[in-house]
């Protein structure tokens, strides 16, 4: 089973597949990848940026406590660039070595 964007899967169990621990700033996505060359396979991507896997948590709150409506255009593009990010690193996956059964959480929507 590959597992990605998971909270609370960092640091990563050692399991014979693929883990991406969601919910991590960028400055951590290397620890919160297993295998761990998984994260240096991604990074070497052509047009692929790890950085837009980021969980910034002060940008988070923004869908609690509102935003202004300055802000929504920006808030929303980056929300969906952080979604294509995942589902490349899905996409990839599935072409380079298929599994069975992969899950994959995409929280924008549910943040939108």
């Amino acid at each position: 089973m590959t597992y990605l964007n998971f909270y609370g899967m960092s640091p990563p169990i050692p399991v014979d597949t693929y883990l991406i621990s969601g919910f991590v700033p960028w400055k951590h996505l290397r620890s919160a990848t297993h295998p761990p060359s998984l994260f240096d396979t991604l990074k070497a991507l052509p047009n692929f940026n790890y950085k837009h896997l980021d969980m910034d948590v002060s940008e988070e709150k923004k869908c609690i406590q509102g935003l202004e409506s300055n802000e929504y255009e920006n808030w929303i593009h980056t929300q969906s660039i952080r979604t294509k990010a995942w589902a490349d690193i899905l996409c990839h996956l599935m072409e380079i070595d298929p599994i069975e059964l992969t899950a994959i959480v995409f929280d924008s929507p549910d943040k939108l």
